[in-house]
């Protein structure tokens, strides 16, 4: 009886463990990664692209012109909106594609690829699927993205700061563009 008992309380203690560490990483209104998680998948990533040789990309991503939409429509509607862009991002990912809430309506996406011409046609095609979405009698929206390659050896916040660039240039072109840095 005792065994059980004990056997039990490990359990509970487990799920409670997986629960809390997944409240800790995961964005309460989308479901994906936030911040902190990035952190240490980002650590991950970087040493496996070390060891391996792999190649991959910091994209980040911006929801054009959002705060008009919470200020006339509410910030339910602004909620709904940002659970389906995450939704499509998702649908038109690969399984290996990192999709983190960086704060607000700006994401961070890492993605695998072999070279910046693989990462502009991900990019233009996830634009577009964004640009001809439909979310009720909502207004459209559109994203600016922002996409670098890893360059090897270099510190990862490097890598955030030319996607980041990226992004700002792709914002002051006109919006709803991918530029690559």
């Amino acid at each position: 009886l005792l065994k059980d008992a004990f056997i039990f309380l490990n359990k509970a203690l487990l799920n409670s463990y997986q629960k809390l560490e997944e409240s800790n990483f995961t964005d309460s209104l989308t479901g994906i990664y936030n911040r902190k998680k990035f952190d240490e998948y980002a650590t991950f990533i970087f040493n496996d692209a070390q060891r391996y040789n792999h190649t991959f990309s910091i994209i980040v991503i911006d929801l054009n012109k959002f705060k008009p939409i919470n200020d006339i429509y509410g910030h339910n509607v602004g909620d709904k909106i940002l659970v389906t862009l995450v939704s499509n991002i998702e649908k038109s990912s690969r399984n290996d594609d990192i999709l983190i809430r960086w704060g607000g309506e700006e994401f961070i996406m890492i993605l695998k690829v072999s070279s910046e011409n693989g990462l502009k046609i991900a990019l233009e095609n996830l634009r577009k699927i964004i640009e001809n979405s439909k979310i009720d009698n909502l207004p459209k929206i559109t994203c600016s993205f922002g996409g670098t390659l890893y360059e090897k050896n270099e510190p990862i916040n490097n890598t955030i700061k030319r996607a980041d660039e990226a992004l700002y240039m792709a914002k002051a072109a006109g919006r709803n563009k991918v530029i690559l840095k």
